[in-house]
């Protein structure tokens, strides 16, 4: 348990670290013409995408920390099934079997085909997560 604790402990540490360094980097790319400030904005896009995944992964680890203390590591977040130790080996932060991820990502495809219906909706989506 204290163990679990020192790796949540060391990820927070870790995230943190690795924003400020990227924030520390946007911050020294000073930009003296239109180009070195359209260029220094693509840096930062592509900076803070990065800091999302990181963000991403990292959160999926804190969650499987917690799963592993309450118990709920390695069973199906949907289907209550075990999830298959190859599958936990591969990627340890799954919550779903193979099964209902391939569910889930078949409806997520789906979602992503059909797309917004008006410009507004796409609008939306990406606002309402920040919110």
């Amino acid at each position: 348990m204290r163990e679990l604790q020192s790796i949540r402990r060391d990820l927070k540490r870790s995230l943190a670290r690795d924003f400020r360094s990227q924030l520390e980097s946007l911050r020294a790319n000073a930009h003296s013409d239109v180009i070195d400030e359209a260029m220094w904005s693509e840096h930062v896009a592509v900076a803070l995408q990065a800091i999302e995944v990181d963000w991403q992964r990292k959160r999926q680890i804190q969650a499987a920390l917690d799963r592993i203390l309450t118990g709920r590591y390695g069973r199906c977040d949907s289907c209550d099934a075990a999830v298959a130790e190859a599958r936990l080996a591969a990627v340890p932060w799954a919550t779903r079997c193979v099964r209902c991820q391939e569910r889930q990502e078949r409806l997520d495809n789906a979602r992503i085909v059909r797309g917004p219906v008006s410009m507004r909706d796409g609008f939306e989506s990406r606002f309402d997560d920040a919110a």
